[in-house]
C-alpha cells in the first residue's frame, strides 16, 4: 500500500511537470519537488537529476527564478547539501551549504537563511575540519556584513550567532565564542524561543562552567518574587525544572560545574534538532547521518528549524 501511494504521488508530480511545459518557472518548481520526492525514497540518482534540472532552469530565469522562499537556486543548493551529507560526505554537503548562502541577497525569506545555517552546522559537526570551519566562519562574518535582516533580532540571527559561537569554540577562540553565544541567548530571550534559549544556555555553561557565570546567565532572563525565590518566565515553563536544576547546582558548586549538567539541559531542550553539538557531546550526534532526507529538507511546508 505504501508503494502504491508512492507511485500515485510520483505520477501526480510527473503529470504536473508535463503540464508545465510552457512555463520555465513552473518546470523548475516541479523538478525541485521531484528532487525532494526521490530523495525521500533514497533514489539518489533521480533526486540529483531532478535538482540539477531545477537549478538549470532557475539559472536561466535569473532574478525571475524565485520559488516560495525567494531564491530557487539557493533552495536547490540547500537540498543538494542534504543529499551530499547523506550520500557523499559532510564536507561535500558543507560546500553546497556555503554556496547557497553566497547566492542569497538578504531579500529572501528568513526561513531559507535559517535553514541553510542549520544545514551547514549539520555538515560541519561530523568532521570539524579546521579549514572547513575557518571558511565557514568567514562566510558567517560575511553574512553579518551584507544581509540587512542580520541587523534585526530574528530566529535566523540567533542561529547565526549560535553557530558562529560554536565554530569559534572549535577554533579555540573562547572569548569570541562566549560573546557570540551570549548574543544568541539575548536574541532567543527577546523572541521567547524556549528550546533555543535553553540549548544556547547549555552551550554557554559548558564553555564557561564557572558557577558564578552560570548563575548570571540564568538570572539575566529570570525574575524574583517577594520571598527571594527565582521565577522562571512563563515562556520557559516547559523547561522550568531543568533550568532550576542547573541554577541549584550553580548555587551549591564551588568548583567548575560538570559537563553532564549541561548535557542533560541540552537534550531536554531538543538537542541535535535545534543545533548540532560542537561544545557538548550529544547522544544524538552519532545518528545525524541516519536522518531521513525529508526530515532534513526544509524547502517546503515546514516550520523553522
Amino acid at each position: 500500500m505504501v508503494t502504491d501511494r508512492h507511485m500515485i504521488a510520483q505520477g501526480k508530480l510527473q503529470a504536473a511537470l508535463k503540464a508545465s511545459a510552457g512555463c520555465i518557472s513552473c518546470q523548475a518548481d516541479q523538478l525541485r519537488r521531484l528532487g525532494v520526492f526521490f530523495g525521500s525514497l533514497k533514489r539518489w540518482a533521480d533526486a540529483y537529476s531532478s535538482l540539477n534540472g531545477a537549478t538549470e532552469r532557475y539559472h536561466y530565469l535569473g532574478n525571475a527564478g524565485h520559488d516560495l522562499l525567494g531564491n530557487g537556486i539557493a533552495n536547490c543548493l540547500l537540498l543538494k547539501c542534504n543529499l551530499d551529507l547523506l550520500t557523499v560526505s559532510p564536507e561535500a554537503g558543507a560546500v553546497e551549504a556555503r554556496r547557497g548562502l553566497k547566492v542569497l541577497t538578504g531579500r529572501e525569506s528568513p526561513v531559507l537563511f535559517a535553514s541553510l545555517i542549520l544545514a551547514l552546522a549539520r555538515c560541519l559537526q561530523p568532521s570539524k575540519d579546521p579549514r572547513d570551519v575557518q571558511e565557514s566562519q568567514e562566510l558567517l562574518d560575511w553574512c553579518f556584513e551584507n544581509f540587512k535582516f542580520a541587523g534585526v533580532c530574528s530566529v535566523a540571527r540567533a542561529l547565526l550567532y549560535w553557530l558562529r559561537g560554536n565554530l569559534a569554540s572549535v577554533m579555540g577562540r573562547m572569548d569570541d565564542a562566549v560573546e557570540d553565544l551570549t548574543l544568541a541567548l539575548d536574541d532567543a530571550r527577546a523572541l521567547q524561543l524556549d528550546q533555543d534559549a535553553a540549548g544556547i544556555l547549555a552551550d554557554l555553561g559548558a564553555l564557561n562552567p564557572e558557577p558564578r557565570e552560570v548563575r548570571s546567565y540564568i538570572e539575566d532572563f529570570c525574575e524574583w518574587n517577594d520571598a527571594g525565590d527565582l521565577i522562571v518566565p512563563s515562556w520557559l515553563s516547559n523547561l522550568d525544572a531543568e533550568i532550576r536544576a542547573v541554577y541549584d547546582i550553580a548555587l551549591r558548586s564551588r568548583n567548575r560545574i560538570d559537563a553532564s549538567t549541561f548535557v542533560a539541559l541540552r537534550e531536554a531542550a531538543g538537542g541535535e534538532s535545534r543545533m548540532p553539538a560542537f561544545i557538548i557531546p550529544s547522544q544524538a550526534a552519532s545518528s545525524i547521518l541516519g536522518r531521513r532526507f525529508d526530515l532534513l529538507w526544509v524547502g517546503g511546508s515546514t516550520t523553522l528549524p
